[in-house]
C-alpha cells in the first residue's frame, strides 16, 4: 500500500489510542497548586485531599426525567433489571453489594459501588424526589470490565438518547435548582450548550403534570452556531413546546418583543428567572477534563474575566424586577467567582443582591465565597490592589479582578456564593451566586429599557450595534473619574464583530388557522376535539405542500410573530409529518415526538393493548393482526388503514392503583399487519416498562428498521432541514 496511505481499520476493530494517551499525563500542575495555596483556597491540612480528589476519575451520575409520566416505574425497572443484578459481581477485587439509596453521611461508605446521589440530593430532594437522582462509583474503565455493568451503561445511552434519563454531574443541577423555575416563569439561559442544565429547567416548566403546555417559556442561547446545534440535540430530547434557542453572543443579547392585551405598543421580556452559567476556564473540572493539568495558566482567567463581567451585566439588564439570576462556573478562581460578583454589586449601586440559600441547601458541604484575594500577572507577580500595577501589566490585569475594601465586602455578603470542592463529596469543582433584582438599575433608570437595548432590527445580516453605556465601557469609565484607582471598575472589552454573512437564511413560521387546507381532513380523520389549539400550530414551508406541523406554545407564538429578525435555531415540537397513501384519507401522521401533546385530543384510532399484545408489536416485524389478543384483533378489523396511536395501561393488570402508569404508541394500521413508527431504541425502553428487559437478541435479529422509514424518508424543504437538523 502506497506511504502516503493510512491503512485503515477492520471494522469492529477502530484503534484508539486516547485512553493510553490520557493515562500518560502526569496528574501535576505545580503552578497551579502554588496558585490556589497562595490564594488559601484549600489549607495546608487539606492539600493532599484536594489534590488525590483531583486526580481521581468523576463518578458518573444520571438522573430520572420526573416529568415523565413513568418515571417511577421507569425506576422501578432499572433496580428489578439491573441494579439487583449486580449483586455479587467482583469488580476490581470489590464485590458489589446490593444497590441501595444510601443517603447523607452514609454516602461516602467504601462499600458502596451504585448509589442514590446523597448529601447533594438529600438537599434537592424537593425537585428530585423518590431516588430518582444516582450515582455510579465507579470508572469507566472498570465498567468495561463486567457485562451487568455494560448493560447498565447501554441502558443509560439509549435512555438518555430518548430523554428519559439525564446523565449529569451532580454539582452542575444546583444552579438550576436554585433559580426555582415555576411552570409560569420566562427563564433565558444566556450560555446554554451544551444543555444540561437547559434540560433542568425544562423539566421544572413541565412539572405541572395536570397543565399540558405551561404558561411560561425558556429561552436557552448561544454564542457559538455549532453548539447551538448540540443544544438543539440535547434539548429535543424532552420535546418542549415552550422553548427557543437562539444564537447570540449572551453581553449583546438583544431585547425580545411581545404584544401584551390593552398595550398598543410591544414591550420587551423582562425575564423571571435567568442562568448566567458563563464561559471559564474550568479548572474545576479537572477530574473529567484531564489536559487541564497540563494547560493550566493564570491568564486563562485573566483573558475570561472582562467576558464573564459582560455577560452578567447584561444578564441583570434583562432581569425583571424581583427576578432571580444564578451566576455560576466550573472554576475555583476569585477571579472568574467573586470579583465578577462584586464588580456587578458595586456598579449596581443597591439595585442587586445576593441571596442567602443555606436554607435550600441545608445538607451541602459547602464554602462561603472569599472576600479577599490576590492577583497573579503573566510574568508571576502579586498584587493586592489595582495601583500596584505596573504599567505593562494593566493591559491584562483589570481593576475590576480586584477584591473589594473590607467594608463593602462585608456589605456584599460575598460569604453568600457557594464554593463547592472535590473533596467534600467526591464531586467536581463549582462556583455559584444566587442574585437578586431588588430595584431599577441606576445606569438604565432614567432611560427607557427598550431604547437603551439593543435592537433586534439592528440585526438583520449586520454586525449588532450596542447602545448600552455599560456595555460600552463609557459608564464606567466616567465613574472612575470621582473613585480611587485602586477601586474603577474594569472598563469591558469591546465586543468582537459577529460574521452574520455566511449564517443560513431563515424561512418565516407560517401559523395555521382551522381554515387551512391542511387542516380539515387530519382534524376529521383523527377527530381531534375542538378544544386543541389548532392557532398554535405552524410549518416552516411557505410555498408548495407543507411537509411538517409543529406546536408551539402561545408565549413563543408572542415571540415569533413580534421579532421578524429575530435569529432562531430551532423551536416547537413535531407533531405531524406528510405521509401520503392511495389507501388513506389523511396526509399526516402523527410523531411520536409530539405523542403527549396529541393524544389528549385524539377520539378516533386508538388501540388498546395488553402487555402481551406490546412484546408482539414490538418484538416482531410487522406482526399480522391475528397474531393480537381477542379484544385487539376486534378492534384492528374496525380501523381503516393509515395511523393510529396504540395505548397500553397496567391498570387492570395491577393490583395497587397507586403504581398506574402507562404509554402510547405511533404505529402504522396496514391492510392485514400492523407496526410500531418509533426508533428501535424505543422498542427496548417500552418493553423494560412491560417488564420484559433482555429482549435485545430478538430486537436485532428482526429487521424493525422499517418502522423508522417514514421518520426518514420524508423529504424536507431547506427550511425544514434546519429546524428538523437533529432528528
Amino acid at each position: 500500500m502506497p506511504r502516503h496511505k493510512k491503512k485503515g481499520h477492520q471494522k469492529g476493530h477502530r484503534r484508539d489510542n486516547r485512553v493510553q494517551h490520557f493515562e500518560t499525563i502526569v496528574k501535576e500542575n505545580e503552578k497551579f497548586l502554588s496558585y490556589y495555596k497562595t490564594l488559601k483556597l484549600v489549607t495546608d491540612d487539606e492539600v493532599s485531599d484536594f489534590l488525590a480528589t483531583l486526580r481521581e476519575p468523576l463518578p458518573a451520575t444520571f438522573r430520572i426525567t420526573g416529568t415523565r409520566n413513568h418515571a417511577k416505574e421507569l425506576l422501578k425497572c432499572v433496580r428489578t433489571h439491573y441494579f439487583d443484578k449486580m449483586e455479587g459481581i467482583v469488580i476490581e477485587d470489590k464485590i458489589i453489594p446490593p444497590a441501595q439509596p444510601i443517603r447523607c453521611k452514609e454516602y461516602l461508605n467504601d462499600n458502596s459501588i451504585i448509589t442514590s446521589v446523597g448529601d447533594i440530593m438529600d438537599c434537592l430532594n424537593s425537585r428530585y424526589p423518590d431516588e430518582l437522582a444516582w450515582q455510579i462509583n465507579l470508572t469507566k474503565s472498570a465498567i468495561k470490565t463486567s457485562k451487568e455493568m455494560m448493560k447498565l451503561k447501554k441502558l443509560l445511552i439509549d435512555e438518555t438518547a430518548l430523554g428519559n434519563f439525564s446523565r449529569q454531574e451532580a454539582v452542575s443541577m444546583i444552579p438550576p435548582l436554585l433559580l426555582d423555575v415555576q411552570p409560569y416563569h420566562y427563564v433565558l439561559d444566556m450560555c446554554a450548550a451544551p444543555g444540561s442544565k437547559t434540560a433542568q429547567l425544562i423539566e421544572f416548566l413541565h412539572q405541572d403534570s395536570n397543565k399540558i403546555i405551561p404558561d411560561g417559556l425558556i429561552i436557552a442561547n448561544d454564542a457559538d452556531n455549532k453548539r447551538c446545534y448540540m443544544l438543539v440535540h440535547q434539548s429535543k430530547r424532552l420535546n418542549s413546546p415552550c422553548f427557543m434557542i437562539t444564537n447570540y453572543d449572551a453581553s449583546m443579547m438583544p431585547n425580545i418583543y411581545i404584544s401584551k392585551a390593552g398595550i398598543s405598543k410591544n414591550v420587551p421580556i423582562k425575564y423571571d428567572r435567568i442562568l448566567c452559567d458563563v464561559p471559564c476556564s474550568g479548572d474545576g473540572t479537572m477530574r473529567k477534563n484531564i489536559m487541564l493539568w497540563k494547560r493550566w495558566h493564570q491568564n486563562n482567567a485573566l483573558g475570561l474575566h472582562c467576558l464573564q463581567l459582560r455577560i452578567l451585566i447584561r444578564g441583570v439588564e434583562l432581569l425583571a424586577r424581583d427576578g432571580i439570576l444564578v451566576y455560576s462556573t466550573c472554576s475555583f478562581n476569585p477571579i472568574e467567582n467573586e470579583a465578577i460578583i462584586a464588580a456587578l454589586i458595586k456598579k449596581a449601586g443597591g439595585s442587586v443582591r445576593l441571596l442567602d440559600v443555606s436554607d435550600k441547601l441545608p445538607s451541602l458541604k459547602r464554602r462561603s465565597g472569599m472576600n479577599t484575594w490576590k492577583v497573579l500577572s503573566k510574568q508571576g507577580n502579586w498584587y493586592d490592589k489595582f495601583s500596584d500595577v505596573p504599567v505593562n501589566d494593566s493591559a491584562m490585569i483589570k481593576p475590576s479582578m480586584f477584591p473589594p475594601s473590607e467594608s463593602e465586602a462585608n456589605e456584599m455578603h460575598l460569604d453568600r456564593c457557594l464554593r463547592i470542592l472535590p473533596q467534600d463529596q467526591n464531586t467536581g469543582g463549582f462556583f455559584v451566586a444566587v442574585l437578586q433584582k431588588v430595584d431599577e438599575l441606576k445606569w438604565l433608570s432614567k432611560q427607557k429599557s427598550d431604547d437603551v437595548a439593543v435592537q433586534i432590527s439592528n440585526v438583520g445580516g449586520k454586525t449588532e450595534k450596542a447602545t448600552n453605556d455599560n456595555i460600552t465601557g463609557k459608564s464606567l469609565t466616567e465613574e472612575a473619574k470621582n473613585i480611587p484607582n485602586d477601586e474603577v471598575p474594569e472598563p469591558p472589552s469591546k465586543k468582537a464583530k459577529t460574521n452574520y454573512k455566511d449564517a443560513f437564511k431563515e424561512d418565516p413560521y407560517i401559523f395555521i388557522s382551522e381554515n387551512d387546507p391542511v387542516w380539515p381532513d387530519t382534524r376529521d380523520f383523527y377527530k381531534m376535539e375542538n378544544s386543541f389549539p389548532v392557532e398554535l400550530v405552524f410549518t416552516r414551508t411557505k410555498t408548495g405542500k407543507k411537509r411538517t406541523l409543529y406546536l408551539a406554545s402561545s408565549a413563543i407564538k408572542n415571540i415569533l410573530e413580534n421579532n421578524g429578525n429575530l435569529r432562531v435555531i430551532n423551536t416547537g415540537v413535531k407533531i405531524f409529518s406528510r405521509s401520503e397513501s392511495q389507501h388513506v384519507n389523511c396526509s399526516f401522521r402523527i410523531n411520536q415526538e409530539g405523542i403527549e401533546y396529541i393524544h389528549p385530543y385524539v377520539q378516533h384510532r386508538k388501540i388498546s393493548l395488553t402487555k402481551e399484545d406490546v412484546i408482539v408489536l414490538l418484538t416482531e416485524n410487522n406482526p399480522l393482526d391475528v397474531r393480537f389478543s381477542p379484544r385487539t384483533h376486534g378492534q384492528l378489523l374496525k380501523t381503516s388503514q393509515g395511523c393510529c396511536l396504540f395505548t397500553y395501561s397496567n391498570q387492570d393488570e395491577s393490583s395497587d392503583a397507586t403504581e398506574t402508569s402507562g404509554f402510547t404508541i405511533c404505529g402504522w394500521k396496514g391492510k392485514f399487519s400492523v407496526r410500531p413508527l418509533i426508533p428501535k431504541s424505543d422498542h427496548t425502553h417500552y418493553l423494560l416498562l412491560c417488564g420484559k428487559e433482555g429482549l435485545e437478541n430478538k430486537l436485532d435479529n428482526n429487521d424493525i428498521s422499517e418502522s423508522t422509514t417514514e421518520d426518514t424518508a420524508i423529504n424536507s424543504s431547506p427550511s425544514e432541514a434546519v429546524q428538523e437538523s437533529d432528528d
